[in-house]
């Protein structure tokens, strides 16, 4: 019955793990779609170097401008070349691959995967108009 009660313990251990990506991943979209005229308002002023800030709340920020690109980062993998989540703010309304690094995305269902030639790959989705969500593992 131990046995069994570590197993349990275990598989609860990773259903909450999986469950707080998923919810923290759907408050970031509905935060998103709540505010976005206050986050649109930021990232332009990102863009054309008005803000220097590299948080925007919780979220760490990373500016491409010459992509017109601002993501918000709302997980990372504690490992160093782990995973990351968050979305984006495309000034031009098109999706890009993490980092805004050009690699080519291939249409996959409701959004776009991309994969460089060093085993790094990842997928983005339309959010709302100039928003996309980006899933990247590195």
């Amino acid at each position: 019955m131990k046995r069994h009660r570590g197993k349990i313990v275990l598989v609860l251990l990773l259903l909450a793990l999986v469950g707080s990506f998923t919810l923290r991943d759907a408050a970031a979209r509905a935060y998103l779609r709540l505010n976005s005229q206050k986050m649109e308002e930021f990232a332009r002023e990102a863009l054309v170097g008005e803000t220097e800030a590299d948080h925007y709340g919780p979220w760490r920020v990373s500016v491409w401008r010459e992509k017109k690109i601002v993501e918000f980062h709302t997980w990372q993998s504690p490992a160093t070349g782990g995973n990351e989540r968050g979305f984006y703010y495309s000034a031009n309304d098109t999706p890009v691959s993490f980092q805004a690094t050009g690699y080519p995305l291939a249409t996959d269902g409701a959004g776009w995967r991309w994969a460089d030639p060093y085993g790094n790959y990842g997928y983005t989705e339309r959010i709302l108009a100039n928003w996309f969500w980006f899933d990247a593992v590195l």
